[in-house]
């Protein structure tokens, strides 16, 4: 999904960030926010969505090796409460839930319809990764993989996987994977490549019965 589409399927949006209030978060996280997601903030400072949009990502913790996240809003800077761009240190303590080794420089920026949030780490050695917060599965270290999963190397990338569920079939519900089905010509295309396939396999089987 390109950010021009993101933008299109919001339901209530606030205006974009000035620089003078990116600047001063990055003042008080005493970190550096990744420059794009900063373009994202210049142009929408948060909002809500119209639908649910999902992505899928490579996870060990399902069978098949792919889990998935969902977003319901993005959070804004400047606001205040559960709908602010905050530490994840701050997010995780007003739920109850802090783990161990808790890094002061992971940030929630949205969440999903039951609470998961959706992070941006400004750590050096994973600087710009976005990750998720399953915050039933939270473990006593905050790297535990129960709780914290990476799900794209960057804002971009998580913003290009975003789709709407409806695109996607379900391969495995106990697992949770999700895989894309293509719309217009293309499935139209796999679809007949499928079938001319069986055709010949069945053919074949004819030859020799």
């Amino acid at each position: 999904m390109k950010v021009d589409e993101l933008l299109s399927r919001f339901e209530q949006t606030k205006l974009g960030a000035t620089e003078a209030q990116i600047a001063r978060l990055e003042k008080s996280l005493n970190a550096k926010l990744p420059n794009d997601y900063k373009a994202f903030l210049a142009i929408c400072n948060g909002g809500k969505l119209d639908e649910q949009l999902e992505v899928s990502f490579r996870s060990d913790r399902y069978v098949d090796g792919y889990g998935n996240a969902i977003v319901e809003r993005f959070f804004a800077i400047g606001s205040r409460g559960e709908t602010a761009v905050r530490p994840v240190k701050k997010h995780l303590s007003e739920i109850g839930q802090l783990p161990e080794n808790t890094p002061d420089h992971v940030i929630c920026i949205a969440d999903d319809y039951s609470g998961n949030a959706i992070t941006l780490d400004l750590r050096s050695r994973s600087y710009g990764q976005i990750g998720l917060i399953d915050h039933e599965l939270i473990g006593e270290s905050f790297d535990d993989s129960e709780g914290y999963q990476v799900v794209s190397s960057s804002f971009s990338d998580f913003v290009a996987g975003l789709r709407d569920p409806s695109e996607y079939e379900s391969i495995d519900p106990e697992s949770g994977r999700h895989s894309w089905v293509p719309d217009g010509n293309v499935g139209l295309w796999v679809m007949l490549i499928g079938l001319a396939a069986s055709l010949i396999v069945l053919a074949w089987l004819g030859e020799f019965s």
